[in-house]
């Protein structure tokens, strides 16, 4: 009697079906992963997409209303606003939407959309900041060759950032790289989890084109930005010791 009881329980067990059979990781991942928690990252997009708007509103308006401003620096500083700008207008309105109704809702075009937005946009801000770093090193590090940056090279290096941003941005819709729901499935960006040898390809290539390079910039441009002005206030340190032993 016993063990029929127990041949009755463990049969019970192992014919309860699984609910998630047949699922991948990702899709299991979307089902498990709480709507609150989708909820709260949407009024954290709405609040970063109002106060980018404002702040970079105001910073437009100010480039806008006086021409001083208008420097070949700040050409770059303008570039990254505009970025910000197009990255809170077309992408913001989407992703915030989506996390708050806890899931996509815009179909497949439109996360191709998103994706592409967002990747365009992101890639030219980090460009541009990548080419104000470079700015930098050269007016602070080589000032007898600051005079080679007028406006039309801080424009024209402008257009290339968004330039550059878009040629890593369009390959995915020919089969190199591809669009796709994110891991919770509320945001559309890269799928870099797809094994095929065309989507690993790009993904080494931005990693070395996207990150790589632009940290490589970055970082020698602003060692070497330290290292000047160290060396100049040393100097300045070392004349004011000396001149204080002068009559």
């Amino acid at each position: 009697m016993l063990t029929d009881i127990n041949v009755n329980v463990n049969t019970s067990w192992t014919t309860e079906p699984d609910p998630f059979a047949g699922l991948s990781v990702l899709e299991i991942k979307r089902l498990t992963y709480p709507k609150w928690a989708h909820q709260i990252a949407g009024l954290v997009l709405l609040f970063i997409g109002f106060f980018g708007f404002v702040e970079n509103c105001l910073v437009l308006f100010t480039f806008y209303k006086s021409k001083q401003l208008r420097t070949a620096t700040n050409i770059f500083i303008m570039g990254v606003s505009i970025s910000d700008m197009c990255m809170v207008l077309l992408g913001n309105p989407l992703a915030s939407t989506s996390a708050l109704n806890g899931g996509w809702f815009a179909g497949t075009f439109m996360c191709y959309w998103e994706g592409f937005v967002v990747y365009t946009f992101g890639l030219a801000s980090l460009y541009l900041l990548t080419a104000v770093s470079f700015d930098r090193y050269i007016v602070i590090a080589k000032p007898l060759k600051a005079a080679m940056i007028s406006k039309r090279v801080a424009a024209l290096s402008v257009a290339g950032c968004f330039m550059f941003g878009m040629l890593w941005s369009i390959p995915p819709f020919f089969g190199w790289g591809n669009y796709g729901l994110e891991a919770p499935g509320v945001f559309c960006g890269l799928l870099w989890e797809t094994p095929s040898a065309a989507n690993q390809s790009y993904i080494f290539t931005i990693f070395l084109a996207c990150f790589v390079f632009p940290m490589f910039v970055m970082i020698f441009s602003y060692f070497n930005v330290y290292m000047t002005v160290r060396f100049f206030y040393s100097s300045l340190h070392y004349m004011y010791k000396t001149s204080s032993f002068l009559p």
